[in-house]
């Protein structure tokens, strides 16, 4: 008995020590503390000497250079300035935003007492770097460490940011030197099992859809785990919504062409308006982790017996954090929310002039609704549950479009002012229609089409717009999922079937303008494969450059 006690009693410690890491995070020293370890490590200390050799100077200047740079980029983590943070956000995201919701939390908690977790979000505002902080605080879960870029790093913004966890990151690793050190206080991070939080997009995306992973943070993150791990670490894939973004203004004009403006939370938070604009409401939901074993085991079986140096990139190595990349952008569209403002963006923007009548806008996007009830694209795949009706007062409310009374049914139009922003709106979910919209477009031109062809086009295609959309299929399933469309199509008498023929319905039906419709959202992505396709097949090999393409 007393050995069951004492064994349950160890078992017990070890839990609560656990749960207590989950929620109030690792002991972690004092930033000047961190900054001197950092300095010691070897890795530091040879660059250090060979940064004073190639620069030609004292070796004590060197390691005072060394000493700048890692006090530019650690943060000065502490929990009274989390709680801090905590109550002054709490107020508001209650001011500004009609609430914020999060999907799939319960998952993620039991992952984090017993893994090393790197948070990678989609980023498409400056308030991501606070809301996944504010949002795992307020659920009991410890605030991660965040590199943020060094643009943040403002007077007084940049002290209260490092203090909740900020750790500052150069746009451009142009010194060996500040490489190296950046490198190990990541490494010190991973080895010591803080969460991290960063977004291998590199840069906010001003169009709504994922940018093309940046391999730098991703890189090191592996290369840390090889050399130095205490925890399985697993990467936290989450995706960000918004019903409106705080940026809007500055992305319409960078959508219609405008020069990018220099933009800071500082900047942001400054504007006096701010308080007084409606945002809706802001849902995160977090995918499934994805575990970094696995991909380790997938490209490189005996990777637990490596150790990397410094500068050394093997295939290998590469192929898994090329791999690591797309797991999470992947990831990322799989975890979607679909809000009102996605269902008015890629509705109103496929009709003409931007405008429907208030009847047609709620038939399409009941439309849309029933196609991802039918269809889901993954099980954390989301969709607000606002009826027709509420969305469309929603878009109202959130200035996005607006309506038009008419004596034969009100009409909804787009505010002139937000076509261009829309289209954010409308790329944020465009990856749920690939399938739908693809085999919509066979019926724009054509009555009847062959089922054996449209699933033999979806085979041809699907290689393009996988990569740009960052879909999860293989070919095979990409096919597969075209038959459930189809099958779908048929059930909500979009189109009748005859044997081995899909037909649609006479020119100037309800059915046939909602494929019309439902063909626009997509047309232009598709379209541009096909011209690409067909001016290299005109050509011999070799013959034409990419400029010339």
């Amino acid at each position: 008995a007393a050995k069951l006690a004492k064994k349950i009693s160890r078992v017990l410690r070890v839990h609560a020590m656990r749960v207590k890491t989950s929620v109030v995070g690792r002991d972690l020293s004092h930033r000047r503390t961190i900054a001197r370890n950092i300095i010691k490590r070897p890795a530091v200390q040879t660059e250090i000497e060979g940064y004073a050799k190639r620069r030609k100077i004292p070796v004590d200047k060197a390691q005072k250079e060394a000493e700048k740079i890692i006090k530019e980029i650690a943060a000065d983590y502490t929990y009274n300035a989390i709680k801090l943070m905590h109550r002054i956000f709490r107020w508001f995201w209650t001011k500004v935003y009609d609430g914020v919701k999060l999907n799939f939390l319960d998952e993620l908690r039991s992952v984090t007492t017993t893994k090393e977790v790197v948070y990678t979000p989609c980023h498409r505002s400056h308030i991501d770097y606070l809301i996944l902080s504010y949002s795992l605080y307020e659920k009991g879960l410890v605030a991660p460490h965040i590199a943020a870029g060094i643009n943040l790093n403002l007077p007084v913004v940049g002290k209260v940011l490092r203090k909740s966890g900020a750790f500052f990151i150069r746009r451009s690793f142009n010194s060996a030197l500040y490489s190296t050190i950046f490198s190990e206080y990541l490494s010190s991070l991973i080895a010591h099992g803080v969460a991290v939080e960063y977004f291998i997009e590199g840069t906010r995306s001003r169009t709504g859809r994922l940018l093309h992973p940046k391999a730098g943070m991703l890189a090191m993150t592996v290369r840390s785990y090889l050399n130095e791990r205490s925890l399985p670490l697993v990467f936290q894939p989450s995706s960000l919504n918004y019903e409106k973004l705080m940026e809007g203004a500055s992305y319409r004009s960078e959508l219609g062409g405008g020069s990018k403006k220099k933009e800071s939370i500082g900047g942001l938070f400054k504007t006096r308006k701010l308080l007084k604009d409606e945002y809706g409401r802001l849902t995160v939901n977090f995918s499934e982790p994805i575990e970094l074993d696995d991909i380790l085991d997938k490209h490189q079986p005996n990777w637990r017996e490596i150790k990397l140096a410094v500068k050394e990139k093997p295939q290998w190595f590469k192929d898994v954090v090329n791999d690591a990349g797309e797991q999470i952008l992947t990831k990322i569209n799989e975890s979607s929310h679909v809000n009102p403002i996605n269902f008015l963006a890629i509705t109103l923007l496929s009709t003409p002039n931007r405008t429907a009548t208030e009847d047609n806008l709620k038939t399409q996007i009941k439309l849309y609704r029933q196609l991802l009830f039918k269809t889901p694209y993954s099980e954390r795949t989301t969709i607000t549950k606002l009826d027709e009706d509420e969305i469309i007062e929603t878009g109202i409310r959130l200035k996005f479009i607006e309506r038009i009374e008419h004596p034969l049914g009100d009409v909804i139009k787009v505010r002139d002012e937000m076509a261009v922003l829309m289209t954010y709106y409308r790329n944020n979910i465009i990856h749920l229609f690939a399938a739908s919209s693809f085999i919509a477009m066979f019926f724009v031109n054509m009555k009847n089409v062959s089922r054996k062809d449209v699933l033999r086009m979806m085979a041809i295609i699907y290689p393009f717009v996988q990569n740009e959309l960052f879909l999860k299929w293989t070919r095979e399933e990409f096919v597969a999922y075209g038959r459930e469309v189809i099958k779908a199509f048929k059930e909500l008498n979009l189109i009748t079937t005859d044997r081995l023929t899909l037909k649609r319905h006479i020119g100037g039906s309800k059915q046939s303008a909602q494929l019309r419709v439902l063909a626009n959202a997509l047309m232009q992505t598709y379209e541009r494969f096909f011209i690409v396709i067909a001016v290299l097949k005109n050509q011999e090999p070799g013959s034409l450059s990419s400029g010339e393409l």
